[in-house]
């Protein structure tokens, strides 16, 4: 059983059908892309997964349950933390502060908040002499890294991740992709990501789905990852 399942879901905005028909799995530890040119229903299908928008056909499965539609907390409280394009953090606060935020707000008091962010430090040293640190001040690298501990904090089963290399310099996306290779390797935590970053993303993950103009156009294994990435291309461009 796959923990993650879309069987034929769809997504609309007003009149408008952004995704259609989407069947997707994500296997229990896996790291699945979700690729496609701007437009092409990838950042809605992992909105719609978080609960931040109502899938108007199919159904969504975490586990063998049906996810609860337009209920982000009941969502984030069954294991599924997403991580939306453009970070959002608290730039007026420190780091820490941020950490706490989202610590304290799923539940954990401050002994139990202490204890995860030192654990989720251990996947990400160099933040370590960032905790006095405004959050708005750091680099974006640096804030992806943080969103990334925030998002982790509360030991979700699933990690949605919007471009995480959105705006990054090549070098710093491949750091960033260290630590969700890492935090998967380590931690057994399974991730479904949209990146712009084919090749990286091709590397990463052990299966990719291509959506074209809302639709599903191409699924497989990325064991080859040249062939695959290739095989991608003709379709992002």
């Amino acid at each position: 059983m796959a923990l993650l399942e879309l069987d034929q879901v769809s997504f609309n905005y007003g009149p408008i059908t952004a995704v259609r028909d989407l069947s997707l799995d994500v296997e229990e530890g896996k790291i699945v892309a979700l690729l496609g040119r701007n437009g092409a229903g990838k950042s809605t299908t992992l909105s719609g997964i978080a609960g931040l928008l109502k899938p108007r056909t199919g159904r969504i499965s975490f586990e063998g349950n049906p996810l609860p539609r337009s209920q982000v907390s009941r969502v984030a409280r069954m294991g599924v933390a997403y991580v939306p394009e453009g970070r959002g953090v608290l730039g007026g606060l420190t780091v820490e502060e941020n950490l706490n935020a989202a610590a304290f707000g799923h539940g954990l008091d401050r002994r139990e908040a202490r204890i995860e962010i030192d654990r989720v430090l251990e996947h990400f040293p160099a933040i370590s002499s960032r905790m006095n640190q405004r959050a708005g001040t750091m680099s974006g690298g640096e804030q992806q890294m943080m969103v990334l501990m925030r998002a982790t904090l509360t030991r979700p089963r699933l990690l949605l991740v919007d471009e995480p290399g959105l705006g990054l310099a090549p070098i710093i996306v491949r750091a960033v992709y260290d630590q969700l290779i890492e935090l998967n390797r380590d931690e057994g935590l399974s991730v479904l990501l949209v990146e712009q970053y084919v090749e990286l993303a091709v590397e990463t993950a052990d299966q990719v789905y291509v959506l074209q103009k809302g639709e599903l156009v191409h699924s497989g294994p990325c064991s080859d990852v040249e062939a695959t990435t290739d095989l991608v291309a003709t379709y992002v461009g």
